[in-house]
């Protein structure tokens, strides 16, 4: 059984890849329920973590922005050569791997404060850092007409995370993308009816990809 202490700073890793996320959603990925959450949430802030939960239908936790990334203490310069060595290594084609350096710079970049962002995004050049320009990830929410069961099985955990919706409605399916229109083709191969929450310009994408395939239909 995962010891209580590595599910903690599992919680810290998915609020630092997710912010944003709801009880639910975290229950699910730790395997615990949201009673266990919040106390997770309470040791992190005994820790030091400035951890923040949002109230309302579409609240959740996140970290405080600000607040230096544990267990590194380090200060604003130390930063600042991490986050242009990593860039510096992504240019340069090094075998850490160019997924790796993104996801580690737009980590970093959510704690940095606003001061201290400037002077990197200053540093690095326009584009450079894990969420600048045009490969923003968009936070994507969706409720599938499916049991928790039968969308497990046909979605793996690392495509994003499965909880069941408080009304029975369905199943509500979390990620993060940077290509919509991979995530409406993952929608329309499951299919299930679902249900757009976020974001906007998923619609879009859909709506698009139906028109492409009725095209394909009537060649």
């Amino acid at each position: 059984m995962q010891h209580p202490v590595s599910r903690v700073l599992a919680m810290l890793e998915l609020l630092q890849a997710h912010p944003g996320m709801t009880g639910p959603e975290l229950a699910v990925h730790l395997r615990v329920d949201e009673r266990t959450v919040r106390r997770y949430a309470t040791r992190l802030v005994q820790m030091g973590v400035p951890v923040v939960a949002e109230r309302g239908r579409h609240g959740g936790y996140r970290l405080v922005p600000g607040h230096r990334p544990p267990p590194l203490m380090l200060t604003g310069d130390e930063i600042t050569a991490v986050v242009l060595g990593l860039i510096a290594a992504r240019r340069a084609g090094l075998p850490l791997g160019e997924a790796a350096a993104h996801r580690a710079l737009t980590k970093i970049e959510r704690l940095l404060p606003a001061e201290l962002r400037d002077r990197i995004h200053a540093a690095a050049g326009p584009g450079e850092l894990g969420t600048a320009g045009p490969g923003t990830p968009y936070r994507v929410r969706v409720v599938l007409g499916a049991s928790l069961e039968a969308a497990r099985r046909r979605i793996p955990p690392s495509a994003g995370t499965l909880a069941a919706t408080p009304g029975g409605e369905g199943v509500l399916f979390t990620t993060h993308a940077t290509r919509l229109d991979e995530v409406a083709r993952l929608l329309a191969g499951l299919g299930w009816p679902f249900r757009i929450l976020e974001p906007e310009a998923l619609r879009a994408e859909v709506r698009a990809l139906a028109d492409r395939l009725h095209g394909y239909a009537y060649r």
